[in-house]
């Protein structure tokens, strides 16, 4: 497994310098030998300091507690990054809670946040409806509108649907099939 630092020092040599081409044993000692252990050293200063609470932690030990909810930063300043993974960590995978958390972590009115359960548009067994690309008329099967570990988030469109789709894997429970869609307020 390659390292971070690793590949941020093989990111300082030019495109073209040999130390790229696979096989190149100093490739190999600086992305598994030294990288690795600038990473350990990295990981073994994090886990014996105080930067491993995430309440206090910022910088790169913040981004460290975001990959392990696998969140990325995505450009947000400490505090909004910390609000993010705090929302996650503290969510509730109820209905409820997941409209309390989807509006912190947008920063916007929890009623503003639609939840439905099953698949909002969806047909019942045996409908017919005409397919969108032939416009011959098939049969719906699997988008039954009861069907059980679905729902629908709608958000107010522009809220961000960019960081919520990355936070929803951590939202819900893992056999939920989360479909986001956005909506234009009147």
């Amino acid at each position: 497994m390659s390292s971070n630092y690793g590949n941020a020092i093989l990111e300082m040599f030019p495109e073209h310098s040999p130390i790229h081409e696979d096989g190149n044993p100093l490739r190999e000692l600086i992305e598994y030998g030294i990288g690795k252990v600038l990473d350990d050293i990295e990981l073994e200063i994090f886990n014996s300091s105080d930067m491993r609470f995430l309440t206090l932690a910022t910088g790169i030990y913040l981004d460290l507690i975001g990959e392990r909810y696998g969140i990325c930063r995505n450009g947000k300043n400490d505090d909004d990054y910390r609000a993010i993974l705090i929302a996650v960590k503290s969510s509730s995978p109820t209905i409820a809670g997941i409209k309390r958390t989807v509006s912190k972590i947008l920063d916007i009115d929890v009623d503003a946040v639609i939840i439905i359960k099953g698949v909002e548009e969806g047909c019942r067994a045996g409908s017919i409806a005409a397919d969108h690309y032939t416009g011959t008329p098939c049969h719906f099967v699997s988008h039954d509108i009861l069907s059980k570990g679905v729902i629908t988030i709608k958000i107010p469109s522009g809220s961000g649907a960019d960081i919520l789709e990355l936070v929803l894997p951590n939202l819900v429970l893992s056999p939920v099939t989360v479909i986001l869609k956005e909506y234009t307020a009147i």
